[in-house]
């Protein structure tokens, strides 16, 4: 039996092993009894050995174990390695990937039915949409807005609008909407805005054609482009839904109802001074009411002056309704700095002021835009005024004035007929004292003129040159009884030359203009008087004085001011160590104190207005002192009070202006009871 088992066995192996020998000879076989075997792990001759039966207790138990420990019933020791090869083979996950695979495939079918029919649908919709018989569509709507293609602002302007309903249903509830662009108006009365109208028309049959007009003013910027809208509001029966079909119509403005003008240098040095002059005018045949001018100033610019003033800010004019065929005009006075060559715009816009910002216009009609080139200073001009550089300088009433031009040629270019002129007003300026070195003086005209004929150094200046130029006046003296206020002397100096560039072949003109200005301080006086016999006190003792006996006097003080206000003016004075304070003054609530360390008496005076002592009483204030003579005084006239001294501040020049005066003796020389009387001491 194990021959016959083993050759089976080996017919097996040459039959799987041995692919080239052909099919085994076929046996015939016997039936045999069921045997144990121990299925190896691999091909070695290493065996497991057979499960005793005895650890069992039924056949289900011990073949469980059997199979668990790799021996299978029936098959010798050779066949169980290829059966448990076989049963390798043979694994669970292909079946989780066959589901899988089943899966993607009911998947990938579900998308692209679904794309099939979305397109198919998408493609219905666009068919009825546009080639279907019974859609609405607004490609079936005609809506024809026929008008003119331009219009001046501020005239009324009539459109027709034409809609044809070529839908196979009727619109009911139908609104016809037009927009206007900002800036328009009613054209029955052009003072209110008009945004939108609104026309009920009710319902349009099909094929049925309606036909409406809209009337309005349109304003705008000359060559504006303006759009008005029209929109067609329906709703079909049957139908909760609203629908709008929407065209579009654009108008040119061809002229404005103002018009805004600009006139001034367009070309200026850094810092200089230069005037622009704005003339606003009307176009309409209508008045164009509530206008309004709004500047826009560049980097570097600054408003010196405007006429007239501006209504908000620095930049805004209220110019109000311009009839027609009437202009208004501004002025202006500024001056721009720039650290290089560059040029620069000044912007001012014209139109209807908005009612809610004072700065803001609701509609512009007009723009215009003005050049400035604005290029360095070709001389470099500094004046002096007591070798003061400041450009507004204080002097004093009646007092001799010298006044130094600097100047330099900071070109890269030789200049010619180098020409400097200085503009002085009459006023405040004695004429006759006027001295200039180099130049000539017009009192017809009141100009120096400084120029080649008088010095011969300007004709040609190469470039970085310098020189100075010199002339003194006196400010002249003003009557007692002047009503002059805050008294200046403004004076302005020009400057002209010629360039012939390299750059430029031809000739060039150069302007140059520089301000200076004097102030003329306050002319302030203070009055002292030394009395016995008058006044507000009765004075006692002898008079004249008597060496050991005591003699009261009065001491008034008195303020005068000319032209310009002053602020915190105070007179103060000291006391000698013989003169004793008798703690009375006049009028008692007058602002007097004493102090006995010091032995100071201070008035604080306080405002003192311009014109007081002559348009108005000057300020006075009264005190009392005492005096007892020693013999070494006998025959002398002793001070009472050291050096009167005014201090203020002049409200106009800013300046701290000082007074000093005499001392205040016995020698009463303003007491008319003892005019005769020297007053000197006696024994």
């Amino acid at each position: 039996m194990d021959e016959e088992t083993n050759s089976s066995i080996d017919r097996l192996q040459r039959k799987l092993y041995a692919r080239g020998d052909g099919p085994p000879e076929r046996q015939r076989r016997t039936m045999r009894q069921d045997s144990l075997h121990a299925v190896s792990n691999d091909w070695s001759e290493q065996r497991e050995q057979p499960v005793e039966d005895a650890e069992f207790e039924d056949d289900a138990k011990r073949e469980l174990a059997e199979l668990q420990h790799g021996v299978v019933r029936g098959v010798n020791d050779d066949m169980a390695p290829i059966l448990m090869y076989a049963k390798k083979e043979k694994k669970e996950p292909s079946k989780k990937k066959n589901r899988t695979n089943t899966m993607m495939r009911v998947v990938t079918t579900i998308f692209v039915a679904s794309f099939l029919f979305f397109l198919f649908a998408g493609g219905m919709a666009w068919y009825l949409m546009t080639q279907g018989g019974t859609t609405v569509s607004c490609a079936k709507v005609a809506i024809d807005v026929s008008g003119p293609v331009s219009t001046a602002s501020g005239k009324e302007v009539l459109f027709d609008i034409t809609i044809e309903n070529n839908n196979p249903v009727a619109f009911e509830d139908v609104e016809l909407s037009t927009i206007y662009p900002p800036g328009s108006r009613q054209a029955d009365n052009p003072t209110t805005p008009l945004a939108v109208s609104n026309k009920d028309i009710g319902t349009v049959q099909v094929g049925e054609t309606v036909r409406h007009t809209e009337r309005s003013v349109l304003f705008g910027r000359q060559n504006e482009e303006k759009i008005i809208g029209v929109t067609l509001g329906y709703s079909l029966a049957d139908s909760s839904g609203y629908f709008e079909c929407e065209q579009e119509r654009s108008i040119l403005i061809a002229t404005a109802p103002v018009s805004l003008s600009v006139d001034g240098v367009e070309e200026v040095a850094s810092g200089q001074e230069f005037t622009l002059t704005l003339t606003a005018g009307a176009n309409a045949e209508e008045v164009v009411a509530g206008q309004r001018i709004v500047a826009r100033y560049p980097y570097g610019f600054r408003l010196l002056e405007a006429e007239p003033e501006p209504t908000s800010g620095d930049n805004v004019w209220d110019i109000g309704d311009l009839p027609p065929e009437t202009d208004r005009t501004i002025t202006l006075r500024g001056v721009i700095e720039a650290p290089t060559v560059e040029g620069r715009v000044l912007e001012f816009t014209m139109g209807e002021a908005d009612q809610n910002q004072s700065n803001a216009l609701a509609t512009e009609l007009t723009v215009h835009e003005h050049p400035l080139l604005v290029t360095r200073p070709f001389v470099a001009l500094e004046v002096l005024v007591d070798e003061d550089t400041r450009d507004v300088v204080s002097a004093t009433i009646d007092e001799n004035v010298r006044v130094t031009v600097r100047w330099k040629n900071v070109l890269e270019d030789p200049i010619y007929d180098l020409r400097v002129e200085a503009s002085l007003p009459r006023a405040y300026v004695d004429e006759r004292s006027v001295n200039v070195t180099n130049g000539y003086f017009s009192s017809g005209e009141q100009r120096i003129t400084w120029a080649p004929q008088t010095h011969e150094q300007l004709r040609e200046i190469e470039a970085g040159q310098e020189g100075q130029l010199t002339f003194n006046f006196r400010t002249e003296e003003l009557a007692a009884a002047s009503a002059a206020r805050e008294p200046e002397i403004p004076m302005a100096f020009t400057v002209h030359a010629r360039r012939v560039s390299d750059e430029k072949e031809v000739q060039q003109t150069l302007n140059d203009v520089v301000t200076k200005t004097i102030k003329l301080r306050s002319d302030v006086r203070l009055a002292v008087d030394t009395t016995f016999g008058t006044g507000p006190f009765k004075n006692t003792g002898p008079y004249p004085p008597q060496a050991e006996v005591e003699t009261t006097y009065t001491v008034t003080w008195g303020v005068e001011n000319s032209t310009n206000d002053l602020r915190n003016t105070t007179v103060s004075a000291v006391l000698p160590i013989y003169v004793t304070w008798m703690d009375e003054t006049y009028p008692s609530s007058a602002a007097l104190s004493y102090n006995p360390n010091t032995r100071v008496v201070t008035w604080n005076a306080g405002e003192v207005a311009a014109g007081t002592g002559s348009a108005v009483s000057s300020r006075e204030v009264s005190f009392r002192v005492g005096m007892t003579p020693s013999v070494t005084d006998i025959g002398r006239t002793p001070s009472l009070v050291d050096e009167p001294t005014l201090r203020a501040v002049d409200a106009f020049t800013g300046d701290v202006i000082e007074r000093t005066t005499r001392d205040q003796t016995t020698a009463l020389t303003d007491d008319p009871l003892f005019p005769n009387v020297r007053g000197n001491v006696v024994e």
